[in-house]
């Protein structure tokens, strides 16, 4: 969900992924199954599974995508933090406490902070799990730092950052035999799809942890979904909704 508003080289390429992603026990009954893909040598760009397995699967790994999707899981399991609360301001968080300029103060919780926390929480759990930028994006007139540039208060910050770094890929992208990459940024805008003007329409954004090619479907983990809380909610490739995503690196 939209967050306050922020003000606001060439990258590695991403490695490729070489074996199967899959949803463990902790993903509910609308996880998806996946299948393994044949390993790799050192490949030039991230592929996903191409087709879905009848059986459950450990990960292989821990490669930084599994590592994600093991950490965002994991973090809904926390209930210490997986979940808002509204006392001293609505929408305290975790999440936008550790980014410290995220959203607002006065919360009664120590360390916490009042926004809407969807990006808050992604790019939380992609630091935690090493995908974190490691160098600066390309700055922008008035910009010190990619912080300041493409700031976690805001959904839209990922649609940025993806087209600056090269790590975008729009819905459109996913067709055929293209599956979207575990440990991916989903994003959403509720009013259709479109990501409007510098990413200011896009209105959610979650983390992809699995993908079932058979069914064309999409498992995630997002922070602020229904009722201020970390959700594991499962789509279909084609929803309208669905803007793109932004590959991790």
């Amino acid at each position: 969900m939209k967050g306050h508003s922020v003000k606001q080289s060439t990258p590695s390429r991403p490695r490729r992924l070489t074996g199967v992603l899959a949803v463990a026990a902790a993903v509910p009954a609308a996880a998806l199954a996946l299948q393994a893909a044949p390993a790799t040598a050192a490949p030039a760009a991230p592929q996903s599974p191409v087709r879905a397995a009848s059986a459950l699967m450990p990960p292989p790994g821990p490669d930084v995508y599994t590592r994600i999707a093991s950490r965002a899981r994991a973090e809904a399991k926390d209930k210490s933090r997986n979940k808002a609360n509204n006392r001293g301001r609505y929408n305290c968080n975790f999440y936008s406490g550790y980014w410290q300029t995220s959203g607002s103060g006065g919360c009664s919780t120590k360390g916490w902070r009042a926004n809407e926390w969807c990006a808050d929480f992604v790019w939380y759990v992609w630091r935690q799990a090493g995908a974190f930028p490691k160098r600066p994006l390309p700055k922008e007139s008035g910009y010190k730092t990619w912080q300041d540039k493409f700031a976690p208060t805001f959904a839209g910050s990922f649609y940025r950052a993806g087209n600056a770094a090269g790590l975008y890929k729009s819905k459109g992208y996913y067709t055929g035999s293209r599956m979207p990459v575990v440990g991916s940024a989903v994003m959403f805008d509720w009013g259709g799809g479109k990501p409007g003007s510098g990413g200011w329409g896009i209105d959610h954004v979650g983390i992809v942890v699995a993908t079932d090619y058979k069914t064309k479907k999409i498992a995630t983990v997002e922070g602020n979904s229904s009722g201020q809380a970390i959700r594991t909610n499962t789509y279909n490739l084609s929803d309208r909704n669905i803007v793109g995503y932004m590959l991790p690196r």
